[in-house]
């Protein structure tokens, strides 16, 4: 059963229009991004025609000099066409206009080194901060493998990743290794180190410079940013990589099930087991 898609006009009500979030950031810029992840997001699709500049001006409460020039800076990048006459529809939409889906396991995080290319940007012997030493059960100081790789998918960047391993696990792993794949599979493979569990931390997170950079987006661009520990079967702390992903690129999913005694006792979602 097809499902219609939704409206892209806002529902109407008596509420006064939402502020934006940061009013030192130009207005037609933030309108310009809203209209660009809804294009991007699928919400507004190749050859739709996108909401009238007094639509806009409506929803937004922003000037028409706003909605202008947050209209020329799409068309600048060729996402919009302006028909005299008609309107302004959407003539493109970038490359990535899907998901590369994780679906929240250890089995997860392997199957997207598999699935994507890394790059290895810079690989250090580092002493390990007293927070990272805490995680990886080490002294403060304690020598460490630091690796910065960026990952491509459709050979567009996806993702970037600070992996810090103990030193006697990161000098298992070659500078070339660092490119090949999954670390965490090279590891299983090659080294018959066993994988137990892990601990994970989802936030968002936006780019700064350096991100903007590596990742191609804006500075200030929403990201997703998940941290890690993982563990080996005896509970020895194997690496913690910190992995900022796009945001117009990545979907996290967890599989949830209905359980007469979910959470505190009662009947909810849980979690499914593996």
């Amino acid at each position: 059963m097809m499902v219609p898609r939704s409206s892209s006009a806002a529902p109407a009500n008596d509420q006064s229009p939402a502020a934006f979030v940061d009013s030192s950031v130009p207005l037609y810029y933030q309108l310009a991004s809203i209209l660009r992840e809804n294009i991007i997001s699928g919400r507004f699709a190749l050859g739709d025609k996108m909401p009238t500049e007094a639509d806009l001006v409506k929803q937004y409460a922003v000037s028409r000099a706003t909605v202008r020039g947050a209209l020329q800076n799409l068309k600048d990048e060729g996402l919009i066409r302006r028909e005299a006459g008609r309107g302004t529809f959407v003539s493109d939409v970038p490359e990535f206009t899907g998901v590369l889906k994780m679906d929240g396991t250890l089995n997860g995080l392997i199957a997207m080194g598999l699935a994507t290319k890394p790059k290895l940007v810079d690989l250090q012997e580092v002493t390990v901060t007293p927070h990272q030493a805490e995680m990886l059960g080490m002294e403060p100081g304690t020598p460490a493998i630091k690796a910065y790789r960026v990952r491509y998918y459709k050979n567009k960047p996806y993702c970037y990743i600070i992996n810090t391993l103990p030193r006697r696990f990161g000098e298992m792993i070659s500078k070339a290794d660092w490119e090949r794949g999954s670390i965490l599979r090279h590891l299983q493979t090659d080294h018959e180190i066993k994988l137990g569990d892990a601990d994970e931390y989802v936030r968002a997170t936006i780019a700064d410079a350096n991100l903007a950079r590596w990742l191609q987006v804006r500075i200030g661009a929403p990201l997703l940013q998940v941290d890690y520990l993982i563990r080996d079967v005896d509970g020895n702390p194997v690496e913690t990589p910190i992995i900022f992903y796009r945001s117009d690129l990545h979907a996290f999913t967890l599989r949830l099930t209905w359980s007469p005694e979910g959470p505190g006792g009662e009947e909810g979602w849980a979690l499914r087991g593996e």
